[in-house]
């Protein structure tokens, strides 16, 4: 195995928790920093000498929360209420009636 891939999220409780894709590999720590040297630890006692991976490789992701009511949109040109984008840069023009 050349590469070993691990998911790290943000814990619930606090900190992060990362775990490998293809191995039951699950280290804990309280920042980045800290998973790093944890990871490099869990990879190292996973593996046999003539196993272990070359690379490490962490996916980090971050989960955001956000509210699509209660504010005011400011869209960009070519952006609707609809949601989708458009190819069209005209404006609506407003009619009278």
């Amino acid at each position: 195995m050349t590469e070993i891939r691990l998911i790290v999220e943000e814990a619930p409780e606090g900190g992060l928790i990362a775990r490998a894709v293809d191995a039951d590999i699950y280290p804990e720590a309280y920042n980045i920093e800290e998973l790093h040297v944890q990871v490099r630890d869990a990879v190292r006692c996973h593996f046999d000498e003539g196993q272990m991976p070359s690379l490490i490789r962490l996916h980090i992701t971050r989960e955001e929360v956000l509210a699509a009511r209660g504010f005011r949109a400011i869209c960009p040109v070519g952006i609707w209420s609809s949601g989708s984008a458009t190819k069209s840069r005209a404006r609506p023009v407003a009619t009278s009636a």
